[in-house]
C-alpha cells in the first residue's frame, strides 16, 4: 500500500491508543494509503462540481493532500484535499471520522496479534510523521471507473422542491435529533412516489429472504445556479440474483439484464443520460431476541421508537455499495426492515463527510 504523503512531505497516519487517559500508550501507527482517501475524494469532486468550480469530468481533476489544523501533541483535528483543474482550485476538510475505516484496520489486526485482547478498550488519533516509504505518492489519482462521459441535464431545482416532501425517520416521534435528517450540504435526491412504492415492493418481494432492485436516474444541474441534484426515474428488479437470508448476491446475469434493460429504457424514452444511481434491499427478517427470549426491552412500553431494528446497513453492504458505485458519489443506497416491535422501518445512506451515513430523500408526488 502506498503510503499518502502531504504538501509537508509527511505521510498522513492513524494511531491507536489503548490504556485510561493517565495511562494511555501508542500500539500502532497505521499509514492513511491511497484507497483510505477514494471516498474522501469523491466528496470533494461531486462538492466542487456542485459548487461550480469543478468539471463534470473527473479524470482531468488532480489532488494534493493537506495536512490540517492540530491539536495538542501534535495530533490533527482535521485533513484537507486540494482538488484542481486548470486554474480552478477545490479544497474541502474533512474530520478524523473520515479515516476511521484506517483505524478499524489497525485495530483488527492488533487483536489478530493478540496486543489488543478482549475487554481492552481502542481509540485512535491522526497525526503525521516524516515519510517512512521511498513508495510513497503525493496525489491521488482518480480510478477510470466510468464507460461514458458524466452529463447534467438542465431542470429548476425550485420546481423540484416545490412539489415534493423530505421522508423522515421515525426518530422524528423522539426527543433525539433524527440522524437521517437532511443537513446543510447535502445533495438533493428526489423520488417519485411510484418510483419509491416500485422499491418498496422489489425490497419485499423475497418473502424471508433478501431481494433487491437498482435505482436508475439522472443527474441534473438547476438552471438558477450550479447546484446539482440528482432525480430517480426508475426501480429495476434484480433478477437472476442469489437470494438467501441474509444476503443477497448479484450474478453476471443479473448486471447483463439491468444493463439491456436500461438500454431499452434510453431508447424508449429518449433519456440518454440515465445510468444506474444506488440499490434497495430488504432485510426481511426481525431482529434476534435477546438471552432471554424477548424481542423487546424492559422499556419498550416507555420509549417513542424502538431501537432494535433490522433496517441498518450492514459492513458488508457498505463494501458493496462503494465497490460497485466507486466514481459515482452521488449513489444512494436504500435499506428495508423490520423492528422489534414488527414495525416496518427503511434507512437511507448516501456519502457524507467521505462516509456512508443516512440521509433522507425527497418523495416527488406524483
Amino acid at each position: 500500500m502506498k503510503p499518502m504523503i502531504t504538501d509537508r512531505g509527511e505521510e498522513l497516519t492513524v494511531g491507536i491508543l489503548a490504556g485510561d487517559e493517565e495511562s494511555q500508550r501508542v500500539l500502532a501507527l497505521e499509514p492513511v494509503g491511497l484507497d483510505d482517501l477514494a471516498l474522501a475524494r469523491e466528496q470533494a469532486l461531486l462538492d466542487g462540481l456542485r459548487a461550480g468550480v469543478l468539471p463534470s469530468d473527473f479524470t482531468a481533476v488532480s489532488t494534493q493532500l493537506l495536512a490540517g489544523d492540530t491539536g495538542g501533541k501534535d495530533r490533527l483535528k482535521n485533513f484537507r484535499l486540494e482538488l484542481s483543474h486548470g486554474s480552478a482550485v477545490y479544497r474541502r476538510q474533512f474530520p478524523i471520522a473520515a479515516l476511521a475505516r484506517v483505524a478499524r484496520r489497525a485495530e483488527a489486526n492488533l487483536r489478530a496479534q493478540q496486543i489488543l485482547t478482549d475487554g481492552m478498550e481502542a481509540s485512535y488519533f491522526v497525526t503525521t510523521r516524516p515519510a517512512q516509504s521511498m513508495d510513497a505518492c503525493n496525489d491521488v489519482p482518480c480510478a477510470k471507473v466510468r464507460s461514458e462521459p458524466l452529463v447534467l441535464e438542465e431542470a429548476p431545482l425550485d420546481d423540484f422542491l416545490g412539489h415534493s416532501e423530505v421522508l423522515r425517520g421515525p426518530a422524528l416521534r423522539s426527543k433525539d435529533p433524527d440522524p437521517s435528517a437532511p443537513t446543510e450540504g447535502d445533495l438533493h435526491v428526489f423520488i417519485p412516489e411510484d418510483v419509491w412504492d416500485t422499491g418498496h415492493e422489489l425490497a419485499r418481494r423475497g418473502d424471508e429472504k433478501e431481494s433487491a432492485g437498482v435505482w436508475t436516474g439522472r443527474l441534473m444541474r438547476d438552471t438558477r445556479s450550479p447546484e446539482v441534484f440528482l432525480h430517480i426515474d426508475e426501480c429495476l428488479i434484480a433478477d437472476h440474483a442469489a437470494e438467501e437470508k441474509y444476503s443477497v448476491e448479484f450474478s453476471g446475469d443479473t448486471w447483463g439484464d439491468l444493463r439491456t434493460r436500461l438500454e431499452q429504457r434510453r431508447r424508449r424514452l429518449n433519456r440518454p443520460h440515465e445510468r444506474i444511481v444506488g440499490s434497495v434491499h430488504g432485510h426481511n427478517f426481525s431482529p434476534e431476541p435477546d438471552a432471554n427470549g424477548r424481542m423487546t426491552c424492559e422499556s419498550c412500553h416507555l420509549l417513542p421508537i424502538c431501537s432494535r431494528t433490522t433496517a441498518a446497513a450492514s459492513q458488508d453492504d457498505f463494501r458493496w455499495h462503494q465497490m460497485v458505485f466507486a466514481g459515482q458519489p452521488w449513489a444512494i443506497l436504500v435499506v428495508y426492515g423490520w423492528n422489534a416491535r414488527d414495525e416496518e422501518e427503511v434507512r437511507c445512506y448516501g456519502l457524507r463527510d467521505a462516509q456512508m451515513m443516512q440521509r433522507t430523500v425527497r418523495i416527488l408526488q406524483t
